[in-house]
């Protein structure tokens, strides 16, 4: 399973870097391969990759916490689902980033 975590703390983002989160620590979202391959297949991952200069990708862990690289990848995503409104899995990815956001911590990728 793949999972897209969001830390609700700064101090919750502290453990997470060293593996040492409590329970409600973390908001995660987890994708089974049918649904991973969906979003995968929107292109979103590649276009963050790009606009951010990181590497979200298949055996790779990535985060998101700089601020204002939050709100790119938020502004990215918004383009997408106007192109794709419906798009349930692009919703998620977006309220995981708008959760970083309001929290001030990040968003985890762990693929």
């Amino acid at each position: 399973m793949k999972c897209i975590s969001v830390p609700v703390s700064l101090t919750a983002m502290e453990r997470l870097k060293y593996d040492k989160c409590l329970d409600g620590d973390l908001i995660e979202i987890y994708f089974n391969d049918e649904e991973y391959n969906a979003l995968w297949d929107t292109d979103v991952f590649n276009a963050i990759n790009k606009l951010l200069h990181i590497n979200i990708d298949d055996y790779e862990d990535e985060g998101i916490v700089n601020l204002d690289d939050l709100g790119k990848t938020q502004s990215l995503i918004k383009k997408m689902l106007l192109d794709d409104s419906s798009n349930k899995l692009l919703k998620l990815l977006l309220s995981q980033v708008e959760r970083a956001i309001s929290f001030n911590t990040g968003v985890f990728f762990f693929f």
